[in-house]
């Protein structure tokens, strides 16, 4: 977590500051991440880095919250504009995702690499109580918390699976989006007779 002078820098440069980051994670898998790439980027002094972060480990996991974060508010935002429906959410928000980081697909690449090589799992930033708000329930055969659960953790796990194959470069995003809409339709309408 940063350090209260962090917060105290004018937000124009902590903006710079994080551009910078983010510049960085685009470039090298995190693990690989130069704290002295960042601090000549942001035009910052070394030790002025490790009076805002402790370590580079604090960097990371603040800008993976911020990360994570954003992309909470998006999905919420994407999930009331489609009538609360959870599939027809999930799928807009693929698209959507795919679009803004195509420009930057490295980026994100290695935010998920780092993710798994640290063993970091990204459902646990998932809010199940916040999404469970802005569902709609009479769409869906669920009725506890625990089920919800597991509903969300199928489907964030068929998404993130769908979106790192298509920013890898494994499948196009139209055959990509297409397979994730047969997908999602098979967990809607379930396997079992």
């Amino acid at each position: 977590m940063p350090t209260t002078t962090y917060f105290n820098l004018s937000s124009q440069k902590r903006q710079r500051i994080e551009d910078a980051v983010k510049k960085e994670f685009a470039r090298v898998p995190l693990i690989d991440m130069s704290v002295k790439n960042i601090v000549n980027d942001a035009s910052i002094a070394r030790g002025s880095f490790y009076q805002y972060f402790e370590t580079r480990e604090d960097l990371i996991n603040y800008m993976l919250g911020k990360e994570f974060d954003k992309e909470s508010e998006n999905f919420l935002k994407i999930l009331q504009e489609s009538n609360k429906d959870i599939f027809k959410a999930t799928y807009e928000y693929l698209v959507q995702i795919l679009d803004k980081q195509k420009n930057n697909s490295s980026y994100y690449i290695n935010i998920f690499q780092y993710l798994n090589e640290t063993k970091i799992q990204p459902l646990k930033m998932i809010d199940i109580d916040n999404i469970s708000e802005y569902v709609n329930f009479k769409l869906l055969r669920i009725s506890s918390k625990e089920e919800i659960y597991a509903a969300v953790r199928v489907i964030a796990t068929l998404t993130f699976s769908k979106k790192m194959e298509i920013l890898n470069g494994n499948i196009s995003k139209e055959e990509g989006l297409k397979q994730y809409a047969q997908e999602l339709e098979v967990i809607k309408r379930g396997i079992v007779k």
